[in-house]
């Protein structure tokens, strides 16, 4: 057995239904009981039941919803992080965009290499060429 699955400890049950896809796939539940093909469960609302390993997970360090971002950490690990602008001196070549080149000309030639038909090319299904079509 897993080390995670120890009797009294909290685990992620899979839902098998869920009233719309926007129900969490998950609920988290309580070991009572596990031997190696099933466990005993306690739902949040005291039911018990028991399941199949497989729909079966540990449960993360935290119970938070993963959606949930602090957004003040998130900052404060860019900010900490030194960027190539500010470790450099600024250059005027750097502060200027690259020029760019006309390509029009070798657009032009690749046009008049490559024509482009109008319609499709119509042909004959294989399975009439073995009869006279036209009398």
């Amino acid at each position: 057995l897993p080390s995670w699955l120890v009797p009294s400890s909290k685990v992620l049950m899979k839902k098998q239904v869920r009233s719309s896809k926007y129900d969490p796939i998950v609920e988290e539940v309580k070991l009572i009981d596990v031997n190696p093909q099933y466990a005993k469960v306690q739902l949040e609302d005291g039911r018990e039941m028991t399941v199949s390993l497989k729909h079966l997970a540990p449960c993360g360090e935290s119970s938070s919803d993963p959606d949930e971002v602090d957004i003040q950490e998130i900052q404060n690990q860019h900010s900490n992080e030194p960027t190539s602008s500010q470790n450099s001196p600024r250059s005027p070549e750097r502060d200027s965009p690259p020029p760019v080149e006309d390509e029009s000309p070798q657009l032009a030639e690749e046009d008049s290499l490559i024509r482009r038909r109008s319609t499709r090319e119509r042909r004959m299904p294989q399975r009439f060429k073995d009869y006279e079509l036209n009398p």
